[in-house]
C-alpha cells in the first residue's frame, strides 16, 4: 500500500483481468485500487499486514459473484475508470 504507484491510483491490470472473466480479487484497503474494486463489486479491501483480514477476504471474495463482467461492457467500465478522483 505505500507503493507511489498505488497511493498515486494505479489500477492493477491483474483485478481487470480478473474482473472481466467473473473472478473476484482480494486487494489492499485505503487506496484508489481499493476503491474501485469495493465500489464496483469486483472484490474485497483488506489490510495488508493482517493475515486474518486476509484470509477472511479471500473467503468473502470466493461468495462475490461478479454479474456484469467488464468485458461485455466497455462502457459501464470506462464510466468507473472515469469516475475515480485522480
Amino acid at each position: 500500500p505505500s507503493r507511489l504507484n498505488i497511493k498515486h491510483g494505479a489500477i492493477s491490470v491483474k483485478m481487470l483481468d480478473a474482473a472481466a472473466f467473473g473472478i473476484p480479487s482480494v486487494v489492499s484497503k485505503d487506496n484508489p485500487m481499493a476503491d474501485f474494486c469495493v465500489s464496483n463489486s469486483i472484490g474485497i479491501a483488506v489490510d495488508y499486514d493482517c493475515i486474518d483480514d486476509i484470509s477472511q477476504g479471500i473467503e468473502a471474495a470466493s461468495n462475490i459473484e461478479i454479474t456484469k463482467k467488464f468485458s461485455e461492457d466497455r462502457v459501464a467500465f470506462v464510466k468507473s475508470i472515469n469516475s475515480l478522483d485522480l
